[in-house]
């Protein structure tokens, strides 16, 4: 997996109040930490950070911290901070880690192929959109790909049958369920109750027939 460089500044200034400045200037407040060091309050460009997790490597991304050009150290997101509703992330946990160091980590799932079940107006329904896994940094996968192209009505696809990858290990249950197809006839539609209104004949009352016999009666009353 390829790596992003990213430069990054020390800061002294700490708290709401200081954070809240360095992100109206287009800044994340970050903290590096890791093998044994001294936790080290940074920040970084809002604008590459947000670049870099939208290159293939997506979450998982694997970042080269330029420390104002003195060293360089190589880290992941640990935990990021976004906002609930707008598109800027508020805060990041960066982690050192080597190249040749173990990890868990969740990645993305992408299907390929069309399925004969869907195509035939089965529901397929992607439960896992990530899955767990464990390998050293340098082997972690971007995706699992996987191919639905034989899957029909009433199949599901568990992390048992996902495909295997050199280095890595799933590090889920081989029984959960991945993506799944349904039956037509298996989908469960929400049931509606509808009370009809009988006039004295039997016949139902269709609506605005009340409102019609008022607007009469208002009618005649005027005229009189």
């Amino acid at each position: 997996m390829s790596s992003v460089s990213l430069n990054v500044e020390t800061r002294q200034e700490t708290g709401s109040a200081a954070s809240r400045r360095l992100r109206s200037e287009g800044k994340v407040p970050a903290i590096v930490y890791g093998h044994g060091s001294d936790p080290l309050t940074i920040t970084v460009d809002h604008r590459e950070l947000d670049l870099a997790f939208h290159t293939e490597a997506g979450r998982n991304v694997i970042f080269e911290l330029d420390l104002g050009g003195k060293k360089t150290e190589t880290a992941i997101a640990q935990a990021i901070d976004r906002h609930p509703f707008k598109p800027f992330i508020r805060h990041i946990d960066f982690m050192l880690v080597n190249l040749d160091e173990e990890l868990t980590a969740d990645v993305p799932v992408t299907m390929v192929g069309e399925a004969p079940g869907a195509r035939d107006g089965g529901l397929m329904e992607v439960i896992r959109p990530t899955v767990r896994v464990t390998a050293i940094l340098s082997s972690l996968p971007s995706e699992i790909v996987i191919d639905v192209s034989e899957l029909g009505q009433g199949d599901t696809l568990r992390i048992g049958d996902l495909p295997e990858m050199e280095g890595v290990v799933y590090a889920e249950d081989e029984g959960l369920t991945v993506v799944t197809i349904s039956a037509v006839s298996e989908v469960e539609l929400p049931e509606v109750e509808v009370e009809v209104e009988l006039d004295e004949d039997g016949l139902p009352i269709l609506i605005g027939d009340d409102e019609a016999e008022g607007e009469g009666e208002d009618s005649e009353e005027t005229d009189e």
